[in-house]
C-alpha cells in the first residue's frame, strides 16, 4: 500500500550483554537513550525499525513501553500522506545478490558491509531529504534532481536509455559508482559497457590496490567549494562498533580516461583519475570509483544541480 519498506536493523547490545567489540551500553539510561536515537534516526529518514533481539535475548522488558510507544509512532508516519521532499535519489537493483553473491566471508572483505552498508553511513549526512528507489521504480519515479544509481552493476541498452532518457528529460545528475554497468546485456564484463552507461570512456584500475577508495581532492573539485581537509573516498565517521569495518573495502575497479571530463578527484600519487563530472547535452554525469560518497561531496553535487537549503 505504501510502495516499499525499507528496514533499519535494530540489534544493538543493551547494557545486559557482553559488549564483544559492538557497543553495547553501560546502564539502562544509555540503553533506552540509543534504543530512541534508532527510532528517531528511522522515523527521519523513512526507514521502518525492527527490533532483532534474538542474540541479546531480548533482555529489557523495562523498554517494553518505549518499543509501543515507537511502533504506534511509526505506524501513524506510515499512514500520513505525503510528497516527498528529497532532493536525492539512491536507485538500487534488486537482483544485486546475483552479481555479487552471497555474502558469507566473516575473516575478509565482506560484499555487503563494504560495498552498500559502509557507503550508505554517508547519506543522512549530507543535509537533504533522500529516498531510495528500485531500478524497476525508475520510469515512473517523479523527478529528482539528483539520481546515485548505487551498483547498477547489469545494466543492458535498455536499461541504459531508459536512464539517460530520464536524466535528460529532468535535465537531472546521474552519480554513477564503482563497477556501475559492468554487466552488459550478455550477462559479460564490458568497461565498455560501462562507459556508455556513465557517458565517459573508462578503463580498468584494478592494478591501483594502494590505498584503495581514498581520492585526493583535485583543485577543480576544491574551486567548486569541497573543504581542502576533507576525506574523499572512505568512510571517517564510522559509527560505535563499524569501526573494524573500516579496512573492509574493496580496491577501484574502473578509472576516468576521458580527456573531456573534468577531473574531481585522483588516487593519492595523482596518476590515475577516479572521480569525474562530464557533461552530457541536458544532464550531468559523475562517476565515483568509490561508493563512498561523503557529504562533502554530494553537497557539491547538489550545489551544481541549483538544490538550494542545504541543511549543515
Amino acid at each position: 500500500a505504501y510502495k516499499k519498506l525499507v528496514l533499519l536493523q535494530n540489534d544493538v547490545p543493551t547494557h545486559k550483554n557482553n559488549d564483544a567489540g559492538y557497543g553495547a551500553t553501560k546502564s539502562f539510561v544509555e540503553t533506552q537513550s540509543m534504543q530512541r536515537r534508532i527510532f528517531a534516526h528511522a522515523l527521519t529518514q523513512g526507514m521502518y525499525p525492527y527490533l532483532w533481539q534474538m542474540s541479546s535475548n531480548f533482555n529489557v522488558p523495562e523498554m517494553m513501553d518505549d518499543w509501543k510507544a515507537m511502533a504506534s509512532a511509526m505506524d501513524k508516519a506510515l499512514r500520513a500522506p505525503r510528497g516527498s521532499e528529497a532532493k536525492i535519489a539512491f536507485v538500487v537493483d534488486k537482483d544485486l545478490q546475483r552479481f555479487l553473491g552471497e555474502d558469507t566471508e566473516v575473516h575478509h572483505p565482506t560484499r555487503g558491509i563494504a560495498l552498500i552498508d559502509y557507503g550508505r553511513l554517508e547519506w543522512g549526512r549530507v543535509g537533504v531529504g533522500y529516498d531510495v528507489l528500485y531500478l524497476d521504480q525508475l520510469a515512473k519515479a517523479p523527478s529528482y534532481p539528483v539520481y546515485v544509481f548505487y551498483h547498477i552493476l547489469k545494466a543492458d541498452n535498455a536499461t541504459i536509455e531508459l536512464i539517460h532518457r530520464k536524466l535528460a528529460a529532468e535535465g537531472a545528475t546521474g552519480v554513477f559508482v564503482w563497477a556501475d554497468g559492468i554487466v552488459d546485456g550478455a550477462d559479460k564484463f564490458s568497461v565498455a559497457n560501462a562507459s556508455k552507461l556513465c557517458g565517459m570512456t573508462l578503463k580498468d584500475a584494478t592494478s591501483l590496490v594502494a590505498n584503495p577508495w581514498t581520492m585526493a581532492p583535485t583543485p577543480k573539485l576544491l574551486s567548486l567549494g569541497f573543504p581542502e581537509k576533507s576525506t574523499l573516498g572512505s568512510v571517517f565517521r564510522s559509527e560505535d562498533g563499524d569501526k573494524v569495518f573500516a579496512a573492509r573495502i574493496y580496491p577501484p575497479t574502473l578509472e576516468v580516461a576521458d580527456w573531456e571530463a573534468e577531473k574531481w578527484g585522483t588516487d593519492s600519487q595523482g596518476r590515475a583519475t577516479l572521480l569525474a563530472m562530464k557533461t552530457q547535452g541536458q544532464w550531468r554525469s559523475v562517476y565515483s570509483s568509490s561508493p563512498v560518497l561523503v557529504p562533502e561531496l554530494l553537497r557539491v553535487i547538489l550545489k551544481q544541480a541549483k538544490v538550494e537549503r542545504i541543511l549543515e
